[in-house]
C-alpha cells in the first residue's frame, strides 16, 4: 500500500509552510494565549498546525494505491448428455439407476479441489441436475459452444463430456471442441457394438400432396445380426391396414429400400400413416420399428401464367416443377403476343416485367383488378423505375442498369411457410442470382423477405427473395434472375430437385391460395413436433375490417381420448395470441370462438402433434467422434466404470492449476472516515483547551 499524489512530492512543502505559517501567526506573542503554560502554547500551536497541513495536503489529490492478490481455483465443467439415445441398449438399467449415482460421487470428489459446474444438454444446455435421458434431439457443438462464451476469460481447467457421440443437430463437436482452449476428457457412454434390432431409419413422401392424387412413399429399413429371419413391413391409414410386405433379412447387417407405390388421398385435411415393422425376439428396443407420417392433403386445382417478355431458362425450371404437380396447369406467354384474360389464373409470374418500353403494364393492372397474386422476377431487363411505381412493399433506389451476383442468406425468422431441414441446409450453398444493383432496398412494413442479398462473406438487410399483402394483394419478389441455377445445384448435391421444387411449390402454394374474407380468423399451424410449443395468433374484425381485440377468445382442443383442454387467448396488440406450450404426441381437433355485435363466430380444424423419433435411428455409440474429440485437445476417452482413472489424469494435471491475479486499486485518501475523526479531534481538543483557559 502506498500514496499518490496528482502534484509532485516537494509540493508538501508547501502544506508544511501553510500548517506553521498559520500556527504560527496564531500563537506567537497572541496577547490572548500570551498568559498560557508554555507546553499549552506548544500544544495548540502543534493541533492548528496539523489541521491546516492536512487540509492543504488534501489539495494535491493524494490516493491510497492497493495492490490487491486473487487466487482462482480452476473450473471443471461436466457436459452430461441427456438424449434418449444413450438408454437404448442392453445396459438402460445401469444408466437409469447406477451411473448418475456414480457420477454424483465423482462430482464431490472434484469439489474439494476444483470449482465443478455440471450442465445437462441434449438440443440445447440446460441448468438441470435431473438426469432423465428425455431429450428428443442432440446437439453437442452448440453445448460446447455455450461453455466457450459463459467461461471466456475464466480459469477453465477441463470439460468433461459424458455422452454417446450421437448427435444430430448442429455441426460435429469435434470442430467446436478446440475453441474452448481446454482439454474436453470424454466418459463414452452407450454400447459401440452393434445389437440386435430392426429399425425403420427413414422413410422419404411428400408432405403435401392434392385431392385425389396417388403418392408414393420410400421406407429405409435395416436389420442387425437377424440373419435368415423374416419380419414384416405394414403401413397403416385410418386404422386400416393399406400396404403390407414380408421381408426376409439375408445376412447380419442388412440395409434397403421398400418403395410403397400408391397411396391415395381421398379426403382433404391431415393424412396420419403409421409405418411399422413386425418386432423380432431380441431386439434392444423396439422404438424405432415404428414411424408414423403426417400428410396435408390440400383441396385445390389452379392455372399458373409464366408471363415473359423473352424466353429466358428460369421459366423452363419453374414450369419442369408445376408439371410435377397435377394440381397445378403451367402456361408460358411471351409480350406482346398475350391477350388473354387474367381472371382464369391463379397467379401470374412475371418475369424481366415490367419492361423499358412499360410492357405488361395492363397485365399487371388487370390482375390487381381482379385480385390475381403476382410473383415478379427482376432481371437485367426488368424497368426497375416502372416497378417501383407499382407500390409492391418493395423499392430498389439508386438502380442505374446495374447487376450484382448475390446469393441467398435464408430468414431464420421467416413463418409465411415451413421449410424443411434439408432445404435450409442447402440454401447457403446455392449459387448467386444476378440482382439488380441498388444504393438502398426499401421494404414497407408488409413486406416479409424469405431470403436476404448476401454479397461475398457479407449478409446484407436487403432482401433476395420475399412476399407483401398489401390492400389483400398477394404479391412475391424474387429479385435476381437465374434460379435455373440452383434446380441444377440441388441436383448435383443431392441426385434430386426436392429442394428446388419445395421452394417453387410452397411459394406457389402461399401465393394462390384464395384471401380468407371472414371476420374471425385463426392462424396456426396443421403440423408441430413435440418439442415445440403450440402458438396460436386470432384476428377479429368489425364490419369495416378494423382489426379489434375487445371480445373473449376462447379455444377448446380435444384429443383422441376425448380429453378436452380449454383455453383463452391472451390480447396482443390488436390481435390475440395463444401459447399453449407443449403438448403430448398425437392428432387435436381445435374449436376457437367469440361474439361480436350479438353473433357467435366459429373456427374448427386439427392439428397434429408429431414425434421425434430421430433419437431412436441410430443407437450405437460414436466412440471413433468421442476419442478423436478428446484427443484433439490433448485429452483422452474413458468408459463409464474408469471414472477413478480420470479423476487421478485430472489431478495429475500440471495444466489444470489455480490461478492467482493481482489488482491494483487506487482511492482517494479523503474518503476515509478517521481523517475527519481525526481533524475533528484535533479542533475539539483546540476549542477545549482554549475554553478552559479563558480564550474564549
Amino acid at each position: 500500500m502506498s500514496i499518490v499524489l496528482s502534484y509532485p512530492v516537494w509540493f508538501l512543502l508547501f502544506c508544511i509552510a501553510g500548517g506553521l505559517l498559520y500556527a504560527v501567526v496564531l500563537y506567537y506573542r497572541n496577547k490572548k494565549t500570551s498568559v498560557f503554560p508554555q507546553r499549552i502554547q506548544w500544544v495548540l500551536a502543534t493541533a492548528r498546525f496539523l489541521v491546516v497541513s492536512i487540509l492543504l495536503f488534501f489539495l494535491l489529490s493524494p490516493m491510497i494505491r492497493r495492490f490487491f492478490r486473487q487466487v482462482e481455483k480452476p473450473a471443471i465443467i461436466v457436459l452430461l448428455d441427456n438424449s434418449s439415445s444413450i438408454p437404448l441398449n442392453k445396459d438402460s438399467l445401469f444408466y437409469r439407476t447406477v451411473f448418475p449415482a456414480q457420477v454424483q460421487q465423482f462430482l464431490d470428489n472434484l469439489k474439494n479441489n476444483y470449482e465443478v459446474t455440471s450442465y445437462l444438454f441434449d438440443e440445447e444446455l440446460k441448468e438441470n441436475n435431473h438426469w432423465d435421458f428425455s431429450g428428443q434431439q442432440t446437439d453437442i457443438s452448440q453445448a460446447l459452444e455455450d461453455i466457450t462464451v459463459r467461461y471466456a476469460n475464466r480459469n477453465l481447467g477441463a470439460v468433461i463430456l459424458m455422452s454417446d457421440g450421437l448427435y444430430n443437430k448442429g455441426i460435429n463437436p469435434y470442430y467446436r471442441a478446440g475453441e474452448l482452449q481446454a482439454p474436453v476428457y470424454v466418459v463414452a457412454l452407450g454400447d459401440s457394438s452393434r445389437p440386435k434390432d430392426l429399425l425403420v431409419k427413414d422413410v422419404m413422401y411428400n408432405q403435401v400432396v392434392y385431392l385425389g392424387n396417388d403418392f408414393p412413399i420410400e421406407v429405409q429399413i435395416e436389420a442387425s445380426r437377424y440373419k435368415g429371419k423374416e419380419t414384416e413391413l405394414s403401413v397403416i391409414k385410418n386404422g386400416q391396414p393399406v400396404y403390407t410386405k414380408k421381408i426376409q433379412i439375408p445376412n447380419d447387417a442388412y440395409s434397403f429400400q421398400v418403395m410403397i407405390p400408391a397411396i391415395s388421398a381421398d379426403k382433404p385435411g391431415t393424412m396420419k400413416l403409421s409405418i411399422s415393422l413386425r418386432p423380432l425376439e431380441g431386439e434392444v428396443t423396439r422404438v424405432n420399428n415404428y414411424r408414423d407420417i403426417f400428410v396435408e392433403v390440400i383441396d385445390s386445382r389452379q392455372k399458373i401464367l409464366l408471363l415473359a417478355e423473352a424466353p429466358h431458362p428460369d421459366l423452363g425450371a419453374i414450369m419442369q416443377t408445376i408439371a410435377t404437380n397435377k394440381n397445378y396447369q403451367g402456361e408460358i406467354g411471351f409480350l406482346p403476343q398475350f391477350n388473354k384474360p387474367v381472371n382464369p389464373y391463379s397467379l401470374i409470374i412475371l418475369h424481366q416485367i415490367p419492361t423499358a418500353s412499360n410492357g405488361g403494364a395492363q397485365i399487371i393492372a388487370s390482375a390487381r383488378t381482379a385480385g390475381v397474386p403476382l410473383l415478379f422476377i427482376l432481371s437485367s431487363a426488368t424497368q426497375i423505375p416502372s416497378f417501383n411505381q407499382l407500390s409492391v412493399g418493395l423499392r430498389i433506389n439508386g438502380n442505374r442498369g446495374n447487376m450484382d451476383e448475390v446469393l441467398a442468406a435464408f430468414n431464420s425468422s421467416f413463418s409465411l411457410f415451413t421449410l424443411s431441414d434439408q432445404a435450409k441446409r442447402l440454401f447457403p450453398k446455392l449459387p448467386p442470382l444476378i440482382s439488380p444493383f441498388g444504393s438502398s432496398y426499401e421494404t414497407s412494413a408488409a413486406f416479409t423477405p424469405v431470403f436476404y442479398r448476401k454479397i461475398g462473406s457479407t449478409t446484407t438487410e436487403q432482401p433476395l427473395m420475399g412476399f407483401s399483402n398489401i390492400h389483400g394483394q398477394k404479391t412475391g419478389i424474387i429479385a435476381g434472375e437465374g434460379i435455373w441455377r440452383w434446380r441444377l445445384h440441388n441436383f448435383q448435391q443431392q441426385g434430386n430437385h426436392q429442394v428446388f421444387d419445395e421452394l417453387i411449390t410452397k411459394t406457389i402454394q402461399y401465393l394462390a391460395v384464395k384471401e380468407d374474407k371472414s371476420f374471425f380468423r385463426i392462424q396456426v399451424k396443421n403440423q408441430y413436433w413435440e418439442n415445440e410449443p403450440v402458438i396460436i395468433d386470432a384476428e377479429l374484425y368489425n364490419e369495416s375490417y378494423e382489426l379489434i381485440n375487445e371480445p373473449e377468445v376462447k379455444l377448446d382442443v380435444t384429443g383422441e381420448n376425448n380429453t378436452t383442454y380449454s383455453f383463452v387467448f391472451s390480447r396482443y396488440a390488436n390481435m390475440y395470441r395463444l401459447d399453449a406450450g407443449r403438448i403430448p404426441v398425437g392428432e387435436y381437433k381445435y374449436s376457437a370462438s367469440t361474439m361480436m355485435g350479438g353473433k357467435t363466430y366459429k373456427k374448427q380444424g386439427t392439428i397434429v402433434v408429431k414425434p421425434i423419433q430421430i433419437e431412436a435411428v441410430n443407437t450405437l455409440a460414436n466412440f471413433e467422434l468421442l476419442r478423436s474429440v478428446a484427443e484433439s485437445t490433448g485429452a483422452a476417452m474413458f468408459l463409464p466404470n474408469q471414472l477413478d482413472e480420470l479423476q487421478k489424469r485430472i489431478e495429475a494435471s500440471e495444466t489444470i492449476t489455480s490461478r492467482s491475479y493481482s489488482q491494483k486499486q487506487l482511492r482517494d485518501l479523503i474518503h476515509f472516515r478517521w481523517i475527519f475523526f481525526l481533524l475533528l479531534a484535533l479542533l475539539t481538543l483546540e476549542w477545549f483547551i482554549r475554553k478552559r483557559q479563558g480564550a474564549y
